[in-house]
């Protein structure tokens, strides 16, 4: 290829990576695989490499995990000393997370471990990164212990090489598994300190999703600040606009948002925050969707219509009973429980929480988690 073609490809893959930056995933993916189509033996590597890149990132935001994770796997195999290759295992690392499986995504974090090592990129922020995002695969496995003894390896190696960025990702993750554990004050200060450290930097979609989870967590309290939760909504709000998030991180900022109407008694509000969660759920989000059937059950009941509760509340059971087992899942059938047991189905209730517990792998459930 002439250098005026490589300039040209370039050119493509830079608009790509631009329209990837304002969620445009069409663009992106069309200009991905115009390179790709158009290139020959003689293209420079790097080239090839962003234009997969590109492309494996447009199918990932697209929801297309199975796409992204056939790009990914094939980037992987061929690793190189740079941090665009410990992203890509990352990359690869979350999608088989986001699909739920949860042991091939450690399986790949920790084979690309050794390699990672011997390339001389262990100090890398990207390298702290996928130990996060592993140890975030081994915490919905149900490993709580093991995760967050992960994560604080991961919490000094980022001390010790002064990457915040890195630590406020090992601050998240360690913040969720608090949560989890029912320990809501301490997961609160976490993703505090998570928070305060992306304030400081660039990354408007990390920092949206940090501040939703901060909301989550102060609406969450047994003496819920709403004022402050719904301040980080408003701001979470502003820095989601044009970053590269993913529907499922946009449907849940409209959940938390029903969520302080709620609390508030706000019905109406309630109801529009609900219907455009729903409208954005992707459809195999199972758990995502019984908490839209879960939040319209309280509407319902709110509004002293019980019958309608308890007919929402029924679809949320149907939808969590072909869930699989996670921490999310545990977490919504838990949810499911708490309202059953407000609307006096004890027998209900008592039926989610046993769920609950069996999605987390456990004999009995912990409340608060």
């Amino acid at each position: 290829m002439t250098p005026e073609q490589v300039r040209e490809l370039q050119a493509l893959v830079d608009e790509g990576e631009f329209a990837l930056a304002t969620r445009d995933s069409r663009t992106a993916h069309d200009r991905a695989v115009g390179v790709l189509g158009s290139v020959d033996g003689s293209a420079p590597v790097e080239l090839v490499r962003a234009a997969n890149r590109l492309r494996a990132a447009a199918q990932e935001l697209d929801g297309d995990l199975d796409g992204a994770i056939e790009t990914l796997t094939k980037l992987v195999a061929d690793p190189h000393a740079d941090e665009a290759w410990v992203s890509v295992v990352m990359s690869l690392v979350r999608c088989h997370r986001d699909r739920g499986e949860y042991s091939k995504a450690i399986s790949v974090g920790e084979d690309a471990r050794a390699t990672i090592d011997e390339l001389g990129l262990a100090h890398l922020t990207e390298a702290i990164q996928l130990t996060v995002t592993v140890a975030g695969a081994v915490y919905l496995r149900g490993d709580n212990r093991y995760a967050m003894r992960t994560l604080k390896r991961a919490i000094e190696v980022a001390e010790r090489v002064n990457s915040p960025v890195a630590l406020a990702s090992a601050y998240w993750n360690a913040s969720v598994i608090e949560a989890a554990e029912g320990s809501r004050e301490k997961a609160l200060h976490l993703a505090k300190l998570a928070l305060s450290l992306f304030e400081a930097g660039d990354d408007s979609r990390n920092l949206g999703r940090i501040r939703g989870m901060v909301a989550d967590l102060q609406l969450g309290l047994d003496d819920p600040d709403v004022t402050a939760a719904v301040e980080n909504l408003d701001k979470a709000d502003l820095e989601l606009a044009w970053a590269p998030v993913s529907t499922t991180d946009l449907a849940r900022q409209r959940l938390s948002r029903c969520d302080a109407s709620l609390i508030l008694g706000d019905l109406v509000d309630a109801e529009a925050q609900i219907n455009e969660c729903a409208r954005l759920a992707p459809a195999d989000a199972q758990a995502l969707n019984a908490a839209v059937f879960i939040r319209r059950g309280q509407i319902a009941a709110a509004q002293f219509d019980i019958d309608k509760a308890k007919d929402h509340y029924r679809r949320a059971t149907l939808l969590l009973t072909g869930a699989g087992a996670d921490h999310a899942v545990a977490q919504t059938w838990f949810d499911l429980g708490s309202v059953l047991d407000e609307l006096g189905d004890r027998d209900g209730a008592h039926d989610a929480f046993r769920s609950a517990a069996a999605a987390r792998g456990l004999r009995s459930m912990r409340l608060g988690g």
